[in-house]
């Protein structure tokens, strides 16, 4: 089933990368001899606005922020590739197996096509962090890589597939590689407040760093085998605008082992931006990460037994928080 599922969902992805290339083709070809008519979605509160598009490739920005929008909304559904690119650094603070201060980048690239939605993101974070286990002092270095194809199903539902591969050295996670399908809906859309959920059946293949627990007293920690794992993965999304200069955004994971119902890990980001022009953001986020996995728990047991014997044994946290501020640029 896993391997069923894993190439179905490399298929779809491709399906659904190659589907609107063709369109595009000829969409441009079209284009020479006709106007592009895009049209804002009808959002209760607003009127439509209609602007001229020459060109296969627009950041529709008379369509307002059609990224946080199904493009079902829009009547007519604009022809050309929608482009919407963020991007932004950040100085932040972690506290739980490492105490940090570091850099934090990320890169959000969204593509429409019709009612074909990709969002890719990236997150990468570099720091000078010491490890509470150990007290030994190093650098860090986490990455984060998502890509997930929406289809429109209707103008709430949705029909998703992604993958994601993370690193993150805080928890001792060397690869963790998902797939995953399933249903996003619309949950409230109004002018200023959208929020979004979904469901999704997935696997994930897990390698863990035991060569960083197996260091001087903890020399002799019996290295734990990868894992994977079929997964229940939930998905929650809200944005809203406060003002027109300010924005509040939270998003939360969680993911259940159908596996092991003892294992989970969930996540909950909150945003605060302060917009200082059109293009760019003053922002503030606090990020609570919480993971129960083989690893961690087979880290606190061999602790746990070697404290009977031993002083000055530490403990296994399976909770980090960060704490970050910076700047956004989006266009």
């Amino acid at each position: 089933m896993k391997i069923f599922l894993k190439y179905f969902v490399i298929w779809l992805l491709s399906t659904l990368v190659l589907a609107p290339l063709t369109s595009i083709a000829h969409d441009a070809q079209s284009d020479q001899d006709l106007p592009i008519v895009l049209a804002q979605a009808e959002v209760p509160q607003k009127s439509p606005e209609i602007s001229e598009e020459s060109s296969w490739i627009s950041n529709g920005k008379d369509l307002g922020p059609w990224w946080n929008q199904n493009p079902k909304k829009y009547e007519p559904i604009p022809r050309p590739l929608l482009c919407h690119v963020e991007a932004s650094y950040t100085y932040s603070e972690k506290t739980g197996n490492t105490e940090q201060t570091g850099n934090k980048g990320n890169f959000a690239l969204i593509l429409r096509k019709g009612i074909l939605t990709s969002d890719t993101n990236y997150t990468i974070s570099k720091a000078d962090t010491t490890m509470s286990l150990n007290g030994v002092s190093t650098s860090l270095n986490d990455q984060f890589l998502r890509e997930i194809m929406t289809l429109a199903l209707t103008e709430r539902l949705s029909l998703g597939v992604g993958a994601a591969w993370e690193r993150n050295a805080s928890q001792y996670i060397e690869n963790r590689v998902s797939y995953f399908g399933g249903l996003m809906g619309v949950v409230v859309d109004s002018p200023n407040l959208n929020v979004w959920m979904s469901a999704s059946y997935g696997f994930s293949d897990m390698e863990y760093m035991n060569e960083n627990i197996q260091k001087g007293k903890y020399a002799d920690f019996p290295s734990v085998e990868d894992y994977d794992y079929n997964t229940l993965y939930f998905l929650q999304k809200l944005h809203w605008d406060i003002t027109e200069t300010i924005s509040f955004s939270e998003n939360a994971n969680y993911v259940f082992d159908l596996d092991n119902s003892d294992y989970y890990n969930w996540k909950l980001g909150l945003s605060l931006n302060f917009k200082l022009t059109k293009a760019i953001s003053f922002l503030t986020s606090y990020t609570i990460r919480y993971e129960n996995n083989a690893f961690n728990n087979a880290v606190q047991d061999y602790l746990d037994e070697k404290r009977q014997t031993e002083r000055g044994i530490g403990d296994m946290e399976k909770k980090d928080t960060s704490l970050s501020f910076g700047i956004k640029v989006s266009f």
